[in-house]
């Protein structure tokens, strides 16, 4: 993994832009000096034993849940969502969501 953390969420799902089959994504946590929380969002796809930094969610948090389903219309077939979590600014409740395929994040 690029970037050492803890207390991330993970998932998988269908991988990025210029790789195929199935990724697992590393969401968020917290890491570095001072355990930090981190807005990092990472692929890994075993094929190709190679892991891809993706674009940062709206909500850096860690100790949050991460899952895949539907994605919202307009966008592609399926979006690896991150929920809840904790950051030094308290708990949050926002659901945000990585479109893989589309290479895209938003809330």
């Amino acid at each position: 993994m690029p970037t050492p953390r803890w207390g991330f969420g993970t998932a998988s799902a269908p991988c990025p832009p210029g790789q195929t089959g199935t990724c697992v994504y590393t969401v968020d946590g917290r890491g570095g000096a001072g355990f930090n929380v981190l807005g990092t969002v990472e692929s890994y796809n075993a094929a190709s034993n190679a892991w891809t930094t993706l674009p940062t969610l709206p909500t850096a948090r860690s100790h949050l849940a991460a899952a895949v389903m539907q994605c919202p219309p307009g966008q592609g077939a399926m979006c690896v969502y991150a929920t809840g979590g904790s950051s030094p600014t308290g708990l949050h409740s926002a659901v945000d969501a990585l479109d893989p395929p589309l290479d895209s994040a938003g809330r």
